[in-house]
């Protein structure tokens, strides 16, 4: 009788998902119709400028450079077009957590860069960088050439922190729910 049930059951998921995706299919349709015109929306890479940063005082028991990136995270906020300068609180609204990329862990200090998102071409964004040492904020621009090719990012000071040890929350946070990496057991 159990057996049934479950045969039922997975019948019933099976083919109210085989609906759901037949519904949705036109949904992801690239191209759309407008009176007699076809118009094709495309998707473009952002342009990246990357800034250097360090963490220092890692301690002599992080061995590696991705352990220590995880030490310490920096928030990012993206300030309006004529921004000149970092708020003078914190945002509590619209960050994006970011950690240390590409680093070399040497003598407790941990060297590498965070990348920042380029605008169109020809444009420049303006970003206040927060670690989480509460240290202060730094006005970033990141200003896209002409052609879109080429993202080139300044600071207003050096982007430093002090390593913090992750808390287990956070190390659960970036495994996933199921306690391995992406989720998969």
């Amino acid at each position: 009788m159990k057996l049934k049930s479950k045969r039922s059951a997975i019948a019933v998921i099976g083919a109210t998902s085989i609906l759901a995706f037949a519904v949705a299919t036109p949904s992801f349709a690239h191209d759309r119709v407008v009176g007699t015109e076809t118009s094709s929306t495309t998707e473009v890479e952002a342009v990246k400028a990357s800034v250097t940063a360090t963490i220092t005082a890692v301690p002599t028991t992080v061995t590696s450079a991705k352990a220590a990136a995880h030490g310490t995270q920096f928030i990012v906020y993206k300030l309006a077009d004529d921004a000149t300068a970092v708020p003078a609180t914190q945002p509590t609204v619209g960050g994006k957590r970011i950690h240390v990329k590409s680093g070399t862990l040497a003598d407790g200090t941990l060297t590498g860069v965070l990348e920042l998102k380029g605008g169109l071409a020809g444009t420049t964004t303006n970003y206040a960088i927060y670690s989480a040492d509460g240290a202060t904020a730094i006005f970033a621009t990141v200003t896209v050439d002409a052609t879109g090719t080429v993202a080139t990012a300044t600071t207003s000071a050096d982007v430093t922190a002090a390593y913090t040890a992750p808390t287990a929350k956070a190390v659960k946070a970036q495994k996933g729910k199921h306690g391995k990496k992406h989720g998969h057991r």
